[in-house]
Formats: structure tokens, C-alpha cells, sequence
């Protein structure tokens, strides 16, 4: 499979950013200690090197953007006849802002119409606002709500359920885990001979 150059260019992205060289492409088991090193840090349950590890060996679609061997992102998708599953998409803190993150979502997109699906789907925290908010500028609509689905360190209201133990010493024991609910997106995509 040939890697895909992309040119993430200033006038594309943000005025004020630089171009910035990237290269997307299938993801390596190499790949594996400095993609789960970005998940650790962006998300409180990461997934795990044997999570991405399982991806691949099903044949997922898992690519990552490569800045000159640093991993600036990753998307997995699941490829299913008439549809695909936005499983997984993150971005480097510090490369967050310069347009990558709608550059994977494009290329999942792209490799959805590529392959007949006639939707991409996805679910999103619904505290995650910076992503809902490049989700839905990119086309996807709130379709639904799955309750629960994700754990959370956050009680009822979005607060930390950890108190200060000065304040609440009969609430000194470990933070409880909770759950969040998620917005279910939904991307409808053009099947050929017709119009969406």
C-alpha cells in the first residue's frame, strides 16, 4: 500500500499556522508504544497496545499521520458492507489545532465512499465538545444517545467525584468510576445514482 502525502498547508488550515509535512499511512505494530503513549495521555480509559494490536489483526482500517517517524494522530475504522465505524480517532496534543484531526476524518470518509458504505457512523462523549463540534461541521448529525457507554471519573453533573478529604472525610476513600453518556453521529454518504 503506497503512503498518501498530505500537506497540511496554512492557507488550508488556520492563516496564522505554518506548512507542516505529513505522511498517512497503515499503522505498524511498531507504531503501537507511541500510539498508546498519545491514547494514555488524551484519554482517562485508554485503550490498550493489545486493543490497536486486535484491531489490526481483524483488518480494520487503522491508519496514523507521520511527521518524520512521530506519530501526530490515528483513526480506526471498522469497514462493513453499507457501512463504516468511526472507532477510534485522536490527535497529539501537540498537534492538535493544525487541521489534523479533519484530515483523518476526511480520509475515514474517503475510504467509506471508496468502499460502498452509505454511512459513517460514530459515538462521541458528550463532554467532548471540541469534537463534536469538527464532527458536525463535517457533516455528521446527532442521531441518538447511548447511555452509559462510556466510563467516566466524573459523577453525576460532570464534577469529580473525588472530594478533598479535608472537607469530606467520610468521602476520603478512591474516586468512584462512572459512566458517561455519548452522542451517537451519524454521517449519511451519496450512493451512486442518487442524491443526499
Amino acid at each position: 500500500m503506497v503512503a498518501a502525502q498530505v500537506n497540511l498547508t496554512a492557507s488550508a488550515i488556520q492563516p496564522s499556522l505554518t506548512a507542516e509535512r505529513c505522511t498517512l499511512r497503515a499503522m505498524r505494530l511498531r507504531d503501537l508504544v507511541q500510539v498508546s503513549a498519545i491514547e494514555r495521555h488524551a484519554y482517562a480509559f485508554p485503550w490498550s497496545q493489545e486493543n490497536f494490536s486486535d484491531c489490526l489483526t481483524a483488518g480494520y482500517r487503522v491508519r496514523v499521520l507521520d511527521h518524520k517517524g512521530e506519530i501526530c494522530g490515528y483513526s480506526v475504522v471498522s469497514l462493513v458492507p453499507g457501512e463504516a465505524h468511526l472507532l477510534n480517532l485522536c490527535i497529539s496534543p501537540a498537534w492538535q489545532r493544525r487541521g489534523c484531526g479533519r484530515y483523518l476524518l476526511n480520509d475515514v470518509i474517503t475510504a467509506a465512499s471508496g468502499s460502498a458504505c452509505e454511512a459513517v457512523w460514530l459515538e462521541v462523549r458528550q463532554s467532548n465538545r471540541k469534537a463534536l463540534k469538527l464532527y458536525r461541521q463535517m457533516g455528521f448529525d446527532i442521531v441518538g444517545v447511548r447511555k452509559d457507554y462510556y466510563r467516566s471519573s466524573q459523577g453525576p453533573m460532570g464534577r469529580f467525584s473525588q472530594r478533598p478529604a479535608s472537607r469530606f472525610k467520610r468521602f476520603s476513600r478512591a474516586p468512584s468510576i462512572g459512566r458517561e453518556h455519548a452522542w451517537v453521529l451519524k454521517l449519511q454518504l451519496a450512493r451512486a445514482g442518487s442524491f443526499v
